[in-house]
C-alpha cells in the first residue's frame, strides 16, 4: 500500500477468494508518502484454478488502482518420485518400502501425494521434470545418463538421498546346533545330569568357565 497524501491514513484491506469474502485485514496506519506491506494466508481445499482478488475497503480519490487481482492453481496430489535399486519380489525387504507406504497410507486413490517408483534403468527415460521432489533410496553408483539427469534435476529443485541402516542378522534358533551344544556340555562336565525337577539352580566356577549345578536349595 502506498498512501500519495500529504496526511495520516487508515485503511482496510480484503481479500476475497471465487468472489466470496475470505479475510480481512486489522486496521492499517500509513504515514504521509509512506507505504506498507501486509499479507493474507489462506488455505485452499479444493483443486482447480481459484480467482483471487485484494481490494481496499475504503474508497479514495482514485478508484483504478484499489484492486489487485490474481490467480491461484491448487493440484489435488503432490507428485513425488522414489528412485530405488532394483524392484524386488518381496515388497517388505525392499530398502523403499516403508517410504512408499508413508506417502501412500491409504491407497495412490484420494491421497495427498502421487508416488512414482523409478529405477536407475526406467530413470533415463522417464522425465523428472514435473516431480516436485525425489527420493533416492540407497542407489549404487549410476551410469552417466541416470547420474546427469539426476544431477540436473537436484540442481533445479530438491532432491533427498536416504541411505538406510544396515539390517540386523536374524537371530534364531537351530535344533541341530542346540543338540550338538548341549553334547559337548555333557561331555565336559563333572559328571551325568541327573533326571527329574531340579530344586534350584546356581552358576559356580570351574575351570574358568561357569557350569550349572542342579539340586541346590
Amino acid at each position: 500500500m502506498l498512501n500519495c497524501s500529504t496526511v495520516p491514513q487508515q485503511k482496510h484491506l480484503e481479500l476475497q477468494i471465487d468472489g466470496a469474502r475470505e479475510a480481512v485485514s486489522p486496521d492499517l496506519s500509513l504515514p504521509p508518502g509512506g507505504t506498507l506491506k501486509y499479507e493474507f494466508r489462506f488455505t485452499l481445499d479444493r483443486e482447480g484454478v481459484h480467482r483471487g482478488e485484494v481490494r481496499l475497503v475504503e474508497e479514495d480519490g482514485l478508484a483504478l488502482d484499489n484492486r489487485l487481482y490474481f490467480a491461484v492453481s491448487v493440484d489435488q496430489q503432490i507428485p513425488l518420485a522414489i528412485v530405488k535399486a532394483h524392484r524386488g519380489e518381496v515388497p517388505q525387504a525392499d530398502d523403499a518400502f516403508y517410504l512408499e507406504r508413508a506417502f501412500a497410507p491409504g491407497g495412490s486413490v484420494g491421497g495427498a501425494f502421487r508416488t512414482t517408483t523409478l529405477t536407475p534403468d526406467s530413470l533415463i527415460t522417464d522425465g523428472l521434470s514435473s516431480q516436485a521432489v525425489v527420493f533416492c533410496v540407497d542407489l549404487p553408483a549410476l551410469a552417466p545418463p541416470a547420474a546427469e539427469k539426476l544431477l540436473a534435476y537436484a540442481r533445479r529443485r530438491e532432491a533427498a538421498c536416504l541411505r538406510p541402516r544396515r539390517r540386523p542378522r536374524r537371530v534364531g534358533l537351530r535344533p541341530e546346533r542346540s543338540a550338538r551344544r548341549l553334547q559337548r556340555h555333557e561331555r565336559a562336565g563333572p559328571g551325568p545330569v541327573a533326571a527329574g525337577p531340579a530344586r534350584g539352580v546356581a552358576a559356580t566356577p570351574s575351570r574358568g568357565r561357569r557350569e550349572l549345578a542342579p539340586g541346590l536349595p
